[in-house]
Parts: structure tokens; C-alpha cells; sequence
């Protein structure tokens, strides 16, 4: 399985080639597990765990919930995070003291933002 961890990725000005970027449908559902939050969406699931508070994990799996050996290049032991989860009609949204990240309920895309709401990542079709 291919690994698509942002911590792996972080690809910020897109400029590797190789990235394969695909929508995993409409969010469906989610779920929070202390700082760690599952969404569903129509076609697989993200796994968002506040590692830190400027350290975000991030696993998507096509076909079931991924599970967190997938990603060994990232600490196991996450530090005590706080973490707020609100949502509106538009997205999900999640946030820590260093972080914030969004996932679009239409067509699951993630954002992730620094402190001071500058772009680290986004999907390009969650910018548009």
C-alpha cells in the first residue's frame, strides 16, 4: 500500500510530480477519538491525529480505515493535545494552538493551515 501521510508528503508547492491526488467522495460521518478524528467519506476514510500541536498525521485509505502502522516515519506516542472540532454546512473543522485543518463535506478535500491561516497544504480542488 502507498503510503499518502502528510507528514510523508507535505509537498507544499506541489512541486512533486509523483503526488497522486484523488477525491474519496462526500464525507458520510465522523467520528473523535480524543485528538484523533476518523471521517468517512463515500469511497474510503482520513485519519486526522493531532501528533503535537504543530505535528498533524495524516492517513486516507481508498478502502478501510487505515491503520496507524502505515505511517512509521511519524512518532507513535502523540503528545496531550487540545483540540476544537466544529463543523458548518460547508466543512469540518479542526484546530490546535499551532494548526488548523478543514475537510470539505463535497468531495472530502483537506486543507491545512498554520496559525496565522497560511496554506501548508490543500488539495487544488478544495482551492478552487
Amino acid at each position: 500500500m502507498e503510503d499518502t501521510s502528510f507528514a510523508i508528503h507535505p509537498d507544499k508547492h506541489h512541486e512533486h510530480q509523483e503526488t497522486t491526488r484523488r477525491s474519496l467522495g462526500d464525507v458520510m460521518s465522523f467520528q473523535r477519538d480524543g485528538q484523533t478524528f476518523l471521517v468517512s467519506c463515500q469511497y474510503g476514510t482520513v485519519r486526522l491525529g493531532f501528533v503535537a500541536t504543530d505535528i498533524l498525521r495524516v492517513t486516507m485509505n481508498p478502502i478501510e480505515v487505515p491503520l496507524q502502522e502505515t505511517t512509521p516515519a511519524v512518532i507513535r506516542v502523540s503528545e496531550a493535545v487540545s483540540v476544537t472540532c466544529n463543523e458548518d454546512e460547508r466543512a469540518i473543522h479542526f484546530r490546535s494552538k499551532c494548526l488548523q485543518a478543514e475537510i470539505l463535506k463535497s468531495g472530502g478535500y483537506l486543507s491545512v493551515f498554520d496559525e496565522t491561516g497560511e496554506v501548508l497544504f490543500a488539495d487544488s480542488t478544495a482551492m478552487s
